[in-house]
């Protein structure tokens, strides 16, 4: 009866352990099929992962994609025809494109002029943007009659590490109340010493032959 009782427990340890994990195909482990699961002690592949792992883009940084297009832009400038974009003769200018136009007939003796070049030249070196121009003036009368001249009048001398794509500069013309004419015409020439060419515009100015009371005409 006792040995019965041991069989019969026996049996029952056999049926709930014996089996173990896995299943015994001669013998031997079954392989683990494609799909079955990671094995023991890896951690799972997630396919998308994988895939975004290998498309990743390189880590671009804030501003990079701003200095390729300046980069584009000097380009353009470099490689087109130098000119202007704005003449303008003012009462003042005190800042890129903050102006106040000259009124016909201006009162005054002092004009200033503000200019704005374009396409001038931008020399890259060690990192460095450089623009290097210089400005002549010339007073003429109506007939072409030169009244005077001032060669070099403006230096301008730009060098900074990033590129610099506003570029104006002002000039400014105190008429002699000795003079006479009241219309006289202001020649501006830009020198771009980057790409060795120059460029020039000219204005007519019409001074008022009238004056305040107790100033003398001009």
């Amino acid at each position: 009866m006792m040995v019965k009782k041991i069989i019969m427990v026996f049996l029952v340890l056999f049926a709930i352990y014996g089996t173990g994990n896995h299943e015994l195909v001669n013998g031997q482990e079954p392989e683990e099929r494609p799909g079955s699961g990671a094995s023991v002690g890896q951690t799972p592949v997630n396919p998308d992962q994988s895939k975004d792992s290998k498309s990743a883009k390189p880590e671009v940084r804030p501003g990079d994609e701003v200095l390729a297009l300046k980069e584009k832009i000097l380009e353009f400038q470099n490689n087109s025809d130098l000119g202007f974009v704005k003449v303008v003769a003012c009462n003042s200018a005190e800042g890129y494109g903050i102006y106040s136009p000259l009124e016909p007939n201006h009162p005054g003796t002092k004009v200033i002029f503000y200019v704005e070049p374009a396409n001038y030249g931008v020399l890259r070196s060690e990192g460095r943007f450089i623009i290097d121009c210089a400005v002549d003036l010339f007073i003429l009368d109506t007939s072409g009659k030169l009244l005077a001249r001032n060669e070099n009048v403006r230096k301008i001398n730009k060098v900074s590490r990033s590129p610099v794509l506003d570029l104006y500069f002002t000039l400014e013309l105190n008429i002699p109340k000795t003079v006479k004419q009241k219309s006289f015409i202001v020649k501006i020439v830009f020198n771009d010493r980057i790409k060795n060419r120059s460029v020039s515009t000219s204005q007519r100015v019409q001074l008022n032959s009238t004056s305040k009371k107790g100033e003398e005409n001009i």
